[in-house]
């Protein structure tokens, strides 16, 4: 019979029958750690972890998604900050998705009607695409009238600030996972093991990101939102 061992290992080359049987053998810790439990009236590990490790994959995929929209949005606010010639190019790439599902063609939309088109899938049912679930914050809701509704320094101003503000929210999925994994490595290491950390080599020397609040006054000094 493979150990837990061999499976990870082959799991981490891709074996996905061994990932699959790594996942059930996990399961079964859990659900034979809970039954000592049994019968005592207390909260078993079942009870407590049982439902969080079964989430773990899922939470991994959108935290991964996460990631992965940091890193894009941090990209176009740099661009917006600096003036940057990928801007318009780097925004269209984004709402392809958005644009092709309204029959729309990104090629020839000029840079006022990107930001048209990103105010209406924010806070649409198309948001999904542009930053997960989730509800429209009213941060959200004033800049996404500013990206439609003022001139293309106003609307620039509001893009920039709203790709901070959902990189800031995406690095939150990230460190929620992270914390999820943590909680559980205290009582099934080898879980959180298969499953991972995400982001966890970042630099140190790193310069420390906005936080909501941050952004939220930053606007409000240069009068984008009440």
């Amino acid at each position: 019979m493979p150990t837990k061992v061999s499976l990870y290992e082959r799991s981490q080359k891709g074996d996905k029958i061994a990932a699959a049987a790594l996942k059930k053998m996990q399961e079964d810790e859990v659900s034979v750690a809970a039954a000592k439990n049994e019968g005592k009236g207390e909260m078993t590990n079942k009870d407590i972890y049982g439902p969080i490790v079964k989430a773990l994959p899922k939470k991994k995929i959108d935290a991964e998604a996460a990631e992965r929209r940091v890193i894009m949005y941090e990209n176009l606010a740099k661009m917006a900050e600096n003036g940057a010639g990928g801007l318009v190019p780097g925004l269209k790439g984004i709402l392809a998705p958005v644009a092709e599902a309204l029959g729309m063609d990104t090629k020839i939309m000029s840079e006022a009607q990107a930001y048209q088109l990103m105010a209406r899938a924010g806070v649409g049912s198309m948001r999904l695409m542009l930053v997960g679930s989730g509800q429209v914050s009213n941060y959200e809701q004033d800049l996404m009238q500013r990206l439609s509704g003022g001139s293309i320094k106003t609307s620039r101003e509001a893009a920039k600030l709203l790709f901070n503000y959902y990189a800031t929210e995406s690095r939150n999925v990230v460190a929620q996972y992270n914390k999820t994994i943590e909680d559980v490595s205290r009582e099934y290491p080898e879980v959180a093991k298969a499953h991972g950390y995400i982001g966890r080599n970042t630099a140190s020397t790193e310069k420390p990101k906005p936080t909501r609040a941050e952004l939220e006054a930053e606007a409000r000094r240069r009068g984008l939102i009440r």
